[in-house]
């Protein structure tokens, strides 16, 4: 990652309201035993051998106070259309009653922020330090509200769904342009489903691991 954005974080947090957030959700009415409470799960780990990137399948709705919390995520730590490497996501919530959903980046200070542009159907943002970058594309895009608020980047969603379907790419010099159809992102020749992020093959290389299944 180039140097001036490692100090990047990526956050998922969720603002209830106060309503919700004194009154219990139904999976911790529903579980016996309390020590399950507040831990995700897991639910399948691949590394792409000979570049250190792989995909991960985590269940966080116990953490979250949600009916369902769930992210997958692909790490591509190669050369991709323009970029150093990419990072794509797909977090999707559900619930039963509406919530305020927030994705959150919290870079480090001393970083430019814009976002708001569209692109190919999705609306990006990007960071800059000197020569380094960080860009993002939102998918999908309609109903998202995109914000900073001191100094860390959100997108938001509300209503008893939410999915925020976000790739980045990392590099220097010019960031590269994609093109966006549905739930899918292109950069170069690599394309990227965030519908079926587990499916994801980068050319080059093969998994170097068996599914796991692990609880946090």
């Amino acid at each position: 990652m180039p140097s001036g954005l490692g100090g990047i974080v990526l956050q998922l947090c969720r603002a209830a309201d106060s309503r919700t957030a004194r009154s219990p959700s139904p999976e911790r009415r529903s579980v016996a035993d309390d020590e399950c409470l507040g831990r995700g799960a897991t639910l399948e780990s691949r590394a792409y051998e000979g570049q250190g990137g792989g995909f991960l399948s985590l269940d966080g709705h116990l953490n979250y106070e949600v009916e369902k919390a769930h992210r997958d995520l692909v790490v591509d730590l190669r050369p991709v259309g323009g970029a150093d490497s990419v990072i794509a996501v797909h977090d999707a919530f559900a619930d039963s009653v509406s919530h305020r959903y927030e994705w959150q980046l919290a870079p480090e200070p001393g970083l430019e922020i814009a976002f708001g542009d569209t692109e190919s159907g999705s609306r990006t943002f990007l960071f800059r330090k000197g020569d380094a970058w960080l860009k993002g594309w939102v998918l999908n895009p309609e109903g998202a509200e995109l914000s900073t608020d001191k100094d860390a980047f959100k997108v938001t969603r509300t209503g008893t769904e939410a999915d925020f379907r976000i790739v980045l790419a990392v590099g220097k010099g010019t960031p590269p342009t994609a093109a966006a159809d549905g739930s899918t992102l292109s950069l170069g020749s690599t394309t990227y489903d965030l519908d079926s992020l587990g499916d994801h093959r980068p050319a080059g290389t093969r998994e170097s691991s068996a599914p796991v299944r692990d609880v946090q």
